[in-house]
């Protein structure tokens, strides 16, 4: 496997300039996260783009409609893909219900991507190694995955349990998931958020009571009430901010990043 830069902190600058100052509330890791994706759609053309649990945000959403040819997202919860469905209506989305935690779902219905985005997935699933490999088979030759998850074992907490994380990553035990891959590119951000989290654990305390397999239910069912950032009252200042935060995480965050993006190309 070799290690490579597809995206660079210039490329995010000039390709997604137009983006740089969000319109819409958004989380910091979210901020980086999807100003890396559109960069990598508008730097390297694919037809067929595949979203794995898309949670109440799909990045269908944020992307152009000219960025893609063919898009599909797939999730088990229903209640999402409804909403779902709803929020991307004109966009040509195809919706498929299904549970991907475990071997071979997807390369089961014979079909095949160019790209495949899976944020926030594989830390609520059991089966992480079988997942990714069942990614790996449904994408195209040449195709890509980019892959975003919680850094650093040491900080797993209650709001991973609340969550329904199984667990959080080291950069080894992630990078293990990708050796199948021809090239991989990481990107760690977002160390910021990480630390202030526990500020802000009062909006999923009830869910502690719960096992994580319950938690992943109810907070898939739940995840609307949490998709704008605590701070979007004021986010009418703080957007302006976001594009010196973008230059100095991209810089720093590969020291400290809680979350870790990874481009991965097959």
């Amino acid at each position: 496997m070799k290690k490579t830069n597809f995206v660079s902190l210039w490329d995010v600058l000039t390709l997604a300039k137009d983006r740089l100052v969000p319109r819409e509330p958004v989380s910091l890791y979210r901020y980086v996260e999807l100003l890396v994706q559109l960069t990598l759609m508008r730097k390297i053309r694919f037809n067929s783009v595949l979203e794995t649990g898309p949670g109440t945000y799909p990045v269908f959403g944020v992307w152009p409609r000219d960025s893609y040819d063919a898009g599909t997202i797939v999730d088990y919860n229903e209640n999402v893909l409804r909403h779902c469905e709803k929020l991307l209506v004109g966009k040509g989305i195809e919706s498929l219900h299904m549970d991907f935690d475990g071997p071979d779902v997807l390369s089961k219905t014979g079909r095949k991507w160019d790209l495949i985005v899976s944020n926030g997935v594989v830390e609520h699933l059991k089966n992480d190694r079988e997942h990714m490999l069942d990614l790996h088979d449904a994408l195209n030759e040449g195709g890509m995955v980019m892959c975003v998850t919680v850094m650093h074992e040491y900080l797993f907490n209650d709001w991973d349990k609340a969550v329904g994380h199984y667990r959080r990553y080291s950069l080894d035990s992630l990078l293990a998931l990708f050796d199948n891959y021809s090239e991989v590119q990481v990107i760690q951000t977002s160390m910021l958020q990480e630390i202030v989290r526990p500020l802000f654990f009062g909006r999923i305390r009830h869910l502690l009571k719960g096992s994580i397999e319950e938690n992943n239910r109810l907070f898939g069912d739940e995840v609307t009430s949490f998709s704008k950032p605590p701070y979007s009252g004021i986010f009418g200042f703080v957007r302006w901010c976001l594009p010196v935060y973008l230059v100095v995480d991209w810089c720093f965050s590969k020291f400290l990043g809680g979350i870790v993006i990874v481009i991965a190309k097959k």
